[in-house]
């Protein structure tokens, strides 16, 4: 019930009125307004004075009065009508406080909310997605790795890493990468055993090296001793003394030297004059060079056992020049040293 205020009495004294008596009061006010009534205790006046003296809630008048509702409600609660007729209120579980700000268990919406006002200006998932910028990876719950663009990770968006490191897998395993740090000046990474990581380089691994250190490099440029040597001008003679068989097959070890690069026999009886062969390190068959008449022969071989040993020449004639038996024969032999 929404009540207002009228005059009673000779001293206008306000009273209250419930709204259903406004209606019957603005009928009076319109019939003071056209008449005039006496001022207390002085002449009459006009009777706009009286109307505008005549207060009541409702048709623009203020005053004070009261609603009808609960007897009780929620400071801030936001009023709202209880049934349809228009004159009931209740009380609702929605507040709006000093401020503007309204709170409440729920909110339903006529229209989207525009993003410029807090929403996504949408009533859909996708719409929502697409007014606010949002790609296809928004709806995943993994990335795969054909989601990334080529190229899209930059260096600063990677980890950070530790001082003197590379990223990598150092264990053999596959597995999560990790910092391979550098702990001394002057190690370089590499594989040691089932691992990888920084340390020296071990020289003595076949698979550490390819290739030769040239000598202009600190090396000998050769993977063989003989060769080294050669390349270094280093070589070694030795005079190896045998006696002859008579019989093909007779072999003669030349001792202390690896790698023949030349040969020279002779004997200590009367007979052909001394012979020579070019083996430049090689093995296999050796022609030798009679000195006496320069003539040709195909009569030696010489084998090359593992390096740093003795190679092995096998005389295969039993020609009385370099094998009759029970001559004395002596080899000058220059070559490389085991």
């Amino acid at each position: 019930m929404i009540l207002g205020r009228y005059l009673t009495g000779p001293t206008l004294e306000p009273k209250t009125c419930a709204r259903s008596q406004a209606n019957e009061l603005s009928d009076f006010l319109r019939l003071v307004a056209q008449t005039r009534v006496p001022a207390a205790g002085g002449a009459p006046g006009p009777g706009a004075a009286e109307a505008a003296a005549l207060q009541c809630y409702g048709g623009g008048i203020s005053g004070t009065g009261d609603v009808e509702g609960p007897a009780s409600s929620t400071d801030n609660a936001i009023a709202r009508f209880d049934g349809t007729s228009g004159k009931q209120i209740s009380n609702s579980s929605a507040t709006l406080d000093d401020a503007g700000r309204i709170s409440a268990t729920a909110l339903s919406l006529t229209d989207d909310l525009p993003v410029a006002h807090g929403g996504t200006g949408a009533s859909t998932a996708a719409d929502a997605r697409t007014n606010l910028g949002l790609g296809s990876l928004a709806v995943k719950n993994t990335v795969a790795t054909g989601d990334i663009d080529a190229n899209a990770v930059t260096d600063a968006k990677l980890r950070d890493s530790a001082a003197l490191s590379v990223i990598g897998r150092g264990a053999n395993s596959t597995g999560d990468p990790a910092d391979i740090s550098a702990g001394s000046d002057h190690q370089v990474l590499r594989r040691s055993g089932t691992s990888i990581g920084f340390g020296a380089l071990n020289l003595a691994q076949s698979a550490a090296v390819t290739g030769a250190l040239p000598i202009a490099n600190g090396g000998t440029g050769a993977t063989q001793a003989r060769d080294a040597l050669s390349n270094l001008g280093t070589l070694k003679s030795t005079v190896i003394e045998y006696t002859g068989s008579g019989v093909s097959g007779k072999t003669v070890t030349l001792t202390g030297i690896n790698r023949a690069y030349m040969i020279y026999q002779c004997r200590d009886a009367a007979g052909s004059g001394p012979s020579s062969s070019w083996p430049m390190g090689n093995t296999g068959t050796i022609n030798l060079k009679y000195d006496a008449d320069g003539s040709n022969h195909t009569a030696w071989s010489l084998s090359a056992p593992a390096a740093g040993s003795a190679q092995v020449l096998t005389i295969n004639s039993t020609n009385g020049a370099w094998n009759a038996g029970g001559v004395v024969f002596r080899l000058l032999v220059i070559g490389t040293s085991t």
